[in-house]
């Protein structure tokens, strides 16, 4: 057996001169191919519908080979793999919608935030020319509401799912979309509204169960969260957020060791899962195991050492615990890896209030809503503090925002 080679390979055809069938594509793993190779061609095989070839589709369609080929890479938790694929299609299709979207979300799994903004800015600058030059795809208008969520621009993100409900078209993509964006600026009962029809439309829609149960956490109500967390979960398990999202629904209903079983399976699928070390974590200190908590904080710090969403979640945790000094410093750490993690400094500015730094907390509260002027979280956080400092016209004004 020839040593597998590790990396993506060259672009030449990979493979060339053996058959097409599944079992000659696995084959070349025996015969040098690298797997990432051997995913590429797995990629084309799906995206054809035969053992390798062509297949069609638009730049906003799922249902070319370019899109099948990302796809497969990112399922493979091949992210580096999956970015340089998404820069040779941009190459050859600058708005290629579906390689924009890809290559966000695999600079983000790699903790690559600055590269990760980015690439969504691009994709709405892409979203924008394929909506000017056909105002009725629905396709583009989902990729723009999924990038313009992402990039906390929920306003405008509403309104455009919202002209194609109102018009009866994008289905339930369009109604997770709507949802998405409601949730982001805290309309919370209409967010599960959309959810709930995007569910309804399409049972198997993973995205949108997983988005009840973000809402129904939000809202309290942590049973039927967990409901919908474990409904996402088996309808796709080998994604680890899904599984994490139901641990930290069984952690708010006070189910913690099944909170524990549940982020064990999540970091089975996944172990650099900040959410689930949290969810963990959050969990064992719920039960006395606080010398366990610890030790799960740190290994989220070793397992994701350059992800802003990890040190945000270990700082969380660590605030439960009411060890405010290495909370703000996790915080900080978070803060230095993306400056425009809202959350982060949401929940640094509660320390800091907790330790009688009232200012710094305000200044933080204030660069949350800067940063995202949408999230409905940063405008109460800093009414909250506001009003603690007596400033009580303009806590309602935060308030009322």
């Amino acid at each position: 057996m020839k040593k597998r080679r590790q990396g993506g390979g060259g672009r030449e055809e990979q493979g060339a001169g053996k058959g097409g069938s599944l079992a000659d594509v696995l084959r070349g793993l025996d015969e040098g191919d690298s797997l990432a190779d051997v995913v590429r061609r797995l990629g084309r095989m799906a995206g054809s519908g035969s053992g390798g070839g062509g297949g069609g589709g638009s730049a906003t369609s799922f249902n070319d080979t370019a899109s099948w080929e990302i796809g497969a890479l990112i399922k493979a938790d091949m992210f580096a793999e999956a970015v340089e694929e998404c820069d040779r299609v941009l190459a050859r299709q600058p708005g290629h919608l579906f390689a924009h979207a890809s290559k966000s979300s695999a600079l983000a799994r790699l903790d690559r935030s600055q590269e990760a903004r980015d690439s969504l800015e691009g994709l709405a600058r892409a979203c924008g020319a394929a909506l000017a030059a056909d105002p009725d795809d629905a396709r583009a208008a989902v990729y723009t509401g999924f990038a313009l969520c992402q990039l906390g621009r929920h306003a405008e993100a509403a309104e455009i799912a919202g002209r194609f409900t109102r018009a009866g078209r994008g289905g339930p993509e369009m109604d997770t979309v709507m949802g998405d964006a409601l949730a982001g600026m805290g309309r919370l009962a209409e967010a599960h509204e959309a959810y709930k029809r995007a569910s309804d439309a399409d049972p198997g829609s993973t995205g949108a169960w997983a988005g009840m149960a973000s809402v129904l956490n939000r809202a309290g109500r942590h049973e039927e969260a967990a409901a919908c967390g474990e409904a996402a979960a088996r309808k796709d398990p080998g994604i680890a957020v899904h599984l994490a999202g139901t641990a930290a629904s069984l952690y708010g209903a006070g189910r913690l060791a099944e909170a524990v079983a549940a982020s064990d399976r999540a970091l089975a699928v996944d172990g650099a899962s900040a959410d689930a070390y949290a969810a963990k974590a959050r969990a064992l200190a719920g039960m006395g195991r606080r010398r366990e908590a610890l030790e799960c904080c740190r290994a989220m710090a070793q397992a994701c050492p350059r992800s802003a969403t990890a040190w945000a979640a270990r700082a969380l945790v660590l605030q439960e615990m009411g060890m405010h000094e290495k909370a703000v410093k996790s915080f900080d750490r978070a803060i230095r890896i993306d400056p425009g993690l809202a959350r982060a400094r949401e929940g640094k500015a509660e320390s800091l209030a907790f330790l009688g730094r009232t200012g710094d907390a305000l200044d933080e509260c204030d660069a949350a809503v800067a940063a995202e002027p949408g999230r409905a979280e940063a405008h109460a956080a800093r009414a909250r503090h506001v009003f603690g400092r007596g400033m009580f016209a303009e806590a309602l004004a935060s308030a009322d925002e």
